[in-house]
């Protein structure tokens, strides 16, 4: 079952809130935004690595950036 976009807060009362899912983690990240980030937010995964759990979002709907170690940035540090 496939979520339905909504907006942040609106969707009291109107969508079930899934609590588990076998999608992916990328349908699940997808699922995550959906509830928590609104477009236009900063977004930074410092641990983006090839991309996989993005591969089913819209990067260009958030101020995105990517890096991981291979960029220079240690998550450790």
């Amino acid at each position: 079952m496939k979520s339905k976009p909504i907006k942040q807060g609106d969707h009291m009362g109107k969508f079930p809130i899934l609590t588990s899912s076998n999608d992916g983690n990328s349908a699940a990240l997808k699922d995550i935004l959906q509830l928590y980030v609104e477009e236009g937010q900063v977004i930074a995964d410092v641990t983006y690595g090839k991309g996989v759990f993005w591969k089913d979002i819209d990067v260009d709907l958030y101020n995105f950036a990517a890096s991981d170690i291979q960029t220079g940035v240690d998550f450790k540090k």
